[in-house]
């Protein structure tokens, strides 16, 4: 079996930085919420809204 190679590459995966959207807060913006038409939105752990019960965030473990 020869191994074929191609000429083509797949494009490059894109990368968008989203921060807390908190003003005043400089937290990395993992979780996000958007529905339909509407842009998405970005919080961090501690400040996103969408949570009945909000997670332990503290660094003392």
């Amino acid at each position: 079996m020869s191994e074929e190679r191609t000429t083509t590459h797949p494009s490059a995966p894109v990368h968008f930085e989203h921060w807390c959207e908190v003003e005043g807060c400089n937290k990395w913006g993992g979780l996000g919420f958007g529905k339909g038409a509407q842009p998405m939105r970005w919080w961090c752990a501690e400040h996103y809204p969408h949570w009945d019960r909000k997670p332990d965030v503290s660094q003392d473990s």
